[in-house]
């Protein structure tokens, strides 16, 4: 617990998530993603790393497919063969374009992990329960779950471990 108010963090990550959304600049959009970054590796707790890699998934992705579904600019680097569905010409503009898409949402994504990791659960569930009454106790829920889940999967590969099961070895399954 890091016993910080909620309202003022909530706030500015409200901000620097309208920053990431409101601008196309990608001085702009790559500043507000480097300072997501930061203020998510200066956090207390670190975020969960399924959170992380699926954000970095989503951003390879976007940039990935960005040139493929997109057919603007002048500066061709790549003229593949001319297809009904997909456009296979690739460009400067559609490459730019696609870094900043990725960057937005994978700041967006940051910023969110970042400030649920510097809040106190405890203190946010008590405003949002202020402000939406009816869903403080689905809130309550949400926050505490993934914590609860990994102590009861530590439990459960400790108790596999104490029976001489060896987790280290094999696949996931």
């Amino acid at each position: 617990m890091t016993g910080r108010a909620p309202l003022p963090l909530l706030l500015i990550g409200l901000g620097a998530i309208l920053c990431l959304a409101g601008s196309e600049h990608p001085v702009i959009v790559g500043a507000a993603t480097a300072g997501a970054l930061v203020l998510l590796l200066s956090a207390p707790r670190a975020a969960p790393r399924l959170a992380r890699f699926a954000a970095a998934l989503m951003a390879v992705g976007v940039f990935m497919l960005t040139p493929w579904i997109s057919s603007d600019g002048a500066t061709v680097l790549f003229a593949g063969p001319p297809l009904a569905v997909i456009d296979t010409t690739v460009t400067g503009e559609e490459l730019l374009w696609g870094a900043v898409v990725a960057a937005r949402l994978a700041g967006v994504v940051m910023v969110v992990l970042a400030v649920l990791s510097w809040i106190d659960q405890d203190r946010t569930q008590d405003l949002l329960a202020r402000v939406l009454p009816r869903s403080a106790l689905m809130i309550g829920l949400a926050g505490r779950m993934m914590p609860a889940l990994e102590s009861d999967a530590a439990i459960v590969a400790r108790s596999a471990r104490l029976r001489g099961v060896d987790l280290d070895s094999g696949g996931r399954f």
